[in-house]
């Protein structure tokens, strides 16, 4: 978060990647690393990075609500 909120993106990045990888069923990590591709202008990466989660986050509303708020940037 501190990186991501002083705009360092690519340590963000990198920050929320290994967060992911070491704890998959952590929604925050996965919804922060979606926000650094979207601030990245990678918009579909955003989307591509939240359909990566795990089985049992998928119906968490937080991941669902971003996927579809990216989803409609997308569609726009």
């Amino acid at each position: 978060d501190l990186y991501f909120q002083s705009a360092q993106l690519d340590l963000a990045q990198r920050s929320y990647e290994k967060s992911v990888k070491l704890r998959g069923d952590f929604p925050k990590g996965w919804l922060g690393l979606s926000e650094v591709f979207e601030r990245m202008g990678q918009l579909d990466k955003a989307l591509q990075t939240l359909k990566q989660v795990p089985e049992t986050l998928c119906h968490e509303p937080k991941i669902k609500k971003r996927i579809d708020e990216i989803q409609l940037k997308l569609d726009t």
